[in-house]
Parts: C-alpha cells; structure tokens; sequence
C-alpha cells in the first residue's frame, strides 16, 4: 500500500469513529428557546439539527457536527407548525432520506 494512502485512511477512521459518540439523550438535553435553537442551527453540510420526538412538556431535538453532538429541548408550543409525533417515534428511510414516523 502507498505510503500516501496509510496516513489518510488511518484520519478518515478517527474521524468516522470520533464524530458519532455521544447519542440523544432526553434525559441530558439543554432548554432553550425556539430562537436559540434557531440561532444555533447553521443550516450547512456539516451540521444538522434533527427532531427527535415530543413529550407532554417538550419538543427534542439533536444537533450533529463533524466534532460535536448536542441534546436540546424547547418547551411545547414555542415552535409553531411542528408535525409532532412521540419522543422515540421518529426514524429516517435510508431510500428516500424522508423523515417519518413509526405510524407511517
């Protein structure tokens, strides 16, 4: 093998294993207002905020970066428009990359 090619497929692997260690977690997820979680979310490649379902009290969220995943939480009703389902009910189809629920 190049001495090129060693190096390089030995970075893509911590970085593949570094990016997906800390899961949802409701238990652990930070309040904050729908503006912050808006203000927080860059809307760009590397980073992507996910929903992960409602409660009775809150809408839970999950933000994914090349090196950073956070558990958040706003309280019900702040965000509008929202397509709730319960926490643990959201699943994303590998296919079409489509959002669904478990109901689905």
């Amino acid at each position: 093998m190049p001495r090129v090619v060693r190096p390089l497929r030995l970075m893509l692997l911590l970085v593949l294993l570094s990016g997906c260690d800390t899961p949802f977690s409701a238990a652990r997820a930070r309040l904050l207002t729908a503006e912050k979680l808006h203000a927080i979310s860059r809307h760009d490649d590397l980073d992507h905020m996910l929903y992960q379902g409602s409660d009775a009290e809150y809408d839970y969220f999950f933000r994914l970066e090349l090196f950073n995943e956070r558990s958040y939480k706003v309280r019900r009703g702040e965000i509008k428009g929202l397509k709730r389902v319960p926490l643990g009910g959201v699943v994303i189809d590998s296919k079409d990359r489509r959002i669904r629920t478990i109901s689905e």
